[in-house]
């Protein structure tokens, strides 16, 4: 370990303890995910101004979801973004298969270097096989001791007894295997100049030369003939019934009808695009084919059309959720996705030119909702359509639907435990989503 990374390294252990310990995730961890973006870029050596850019504009990006509220998705969106960043800045490119390899490749990389540490120490036979011979009974033995003391009230006890000198609070067990586990993170962060060769080497590709039975001219034309008959029934008994107001046979309702329907025709669409991709080299040269293609992926498009209208009539009767408005959001990127499958069929582009734009569509869609407060929109329009489920709202949802509650209903959750909105104790706590739900929540209670 050279001086520059030890430094590093310990840097980035203390301001991990700085922006989580005993910390509500906020500002500090979008903080946090720079620091270690600062780190590695200290550690990696000389690299071209246009890789520096280039990182450092993905890394910002990635991180400000956080900035917005510290949730799930945010968190995904910044380690993401850590990873990208790490492989721009090695190669330049945006490359998948690097920042997979780098999740595996980090532990590797940890076990290499503790397997090499007796190489840090100065020459001499005999120091250098003392550390070798004391190194794995020390550390294991050291994990069997922490083990034993957490499993063991007696010696729980007795540890907590000991004569520290000082306020022991501050370096208890919990904290020490607190950093442990975030120098797991850390360290290989650290290490991608060594990773390198192994991180950005080529993925083989492998061509299988035996043709699949299954699938062949015969097999596709039949196939698509069935399928745009099928799906012809489908798209006439929605138009039908959804779109024509046919009256339903007694019995079956509009919502039963919209529910039972929406979520396993996505299915079907998803099966559908699937299927277009994968039988898109026996299309060439026949118009035919590609003709009944078109129309399949058309009539697929209706079927997603019909799913958001049902969806869309079941929310009338029983109300919006948080899973029904991912449910809409989702329909409609299969839509597009099916659009994309027949730019690509009409410009003639490879199959790896759809996966890069419905990728890149779906991120965009992501990183788009991470900003949007879905659950103050949830609560308002279940108040303002009277299709209020005060049980849901004021305890499945978050402290968004606060401004909404407080607007157009405000004794909504009395039968309920209120909702809390956090008060952040400092700078590190700190989110802008939050900051204006308290500053919606200040402003309706003046204007009271």
């Amino acid at each position: 370990m050279n001086r520059q990374r030890a430094i590093v390294f310990v840097t980035l252990i203390a301001l991990t303890d700085f922006a989580f310990w005993h910390v509500f995730p906020g500002l500090g961890f979008a903080f946090w995910v720079l620091s270690l973006g600062l780190g590695a870029h200290l550690c990696v050596g000389q690299v071209p101004r246009r890789n520096i850019i280039m990182a450092w504009g993905v890394l910002i990006a990635a991180v400000l979801p956080a900035v917005e509220l510290v949730q799930v998705l945010s968190v995904v969106f910044a380690f993401a973004g850590l990873a990208v960043f790490a492989i721009v800045l090695l190669d330049g490119k945006l490359r998948f298969w690097p920042m997979v390899r780098l999740c595996w490749l980090g532990v590797v990389q940890i076990a290499l270097d503790i397997a090499a540490s007796p190489k840090c120490l100065p020459k001499g036979g005999e120091v250098r096989s003392r550390f070798a011979a004391w190194s794995m009974p020390v550390m294991l033995g050291g994990v069997f001791a922490f083990l034993f003391v957490i499993a063991n009230p007696v010696l729980m006890g007795w540890f907590d007894q000991l004569d520290w000198g000082y306020e022991f609070e501050h370096l208890n067990l919990a904290r020490f295997y607190f950093w442990i586990f975030f120098s797991v993170l850390i360290w290989p962060v650290l290490r991608l100049q060594a990773m390198a060769p192994r991180l950005l080497r080529g993925r083989k590709t492998r061509v299988s030369k035996t043709p699949n039975p299954l699938i062949n001219v015969a097999s596709v034309t039949r196939a698509l003939v069935l399928f745009n008959v099928m799906f012809a029934v489908q798209s006439v008994l929605d138009l039908s019934y959804l779109w024509g107001g046919v009256r339903l046979p007694d019995g079956v309702s509009y919502a039963q009808y919209a529910h039972q329907g929406a979520y396993p025709l996505v299915v079907v669409a998803l099966l559908a695009g699937g299927f277009a991709l994968l039988v898109q080299p026996w299309l060439n040269g026949r118009r035919i084919l590609k003709s009944l293609m078109y129309i399949w992926v058309g009539q697929t498009v209706l079927l997603v059309l019909s799913s958001i209208l049902r969806l869309d009539l079941y929310v009338e009767v029983y109300g919006l959720t948080r899973l029904r408005f991912a449910a809409f959001i989702w329909m409609t990127l299969v839509a597009l996705g099916l659009l994309l499958i027949v730019m690509q069929i009409v410009t003639r582009q490879s199959r790896s030119w759809f996966m890069v734009r419905v990728s890149g569509l779906g991120v965009l869609c992501l990183y788009v909702c991470a900003f949007i407060n879905i659950d103050g929109f949830v609560a308002r329009q279940g108040i303002l359509h009277e299709r209020t489920d005060a049980y849901y709202i004021c305890t499945k949802l978050s402290a968004g639907v606060l401004p909404a509650i407080a607007k157009y209903e405000p004794d909504l959750c009395g039968n309920y435990y209120p909702i809390q909105l956090r008060k952040p104790a400092d700078w590190r706590e700190w989110g802008y989503r939050n900051a204006r739900l308290r500053r919606s929540l200040a402003e309706l209670e003046a204007a009271q």
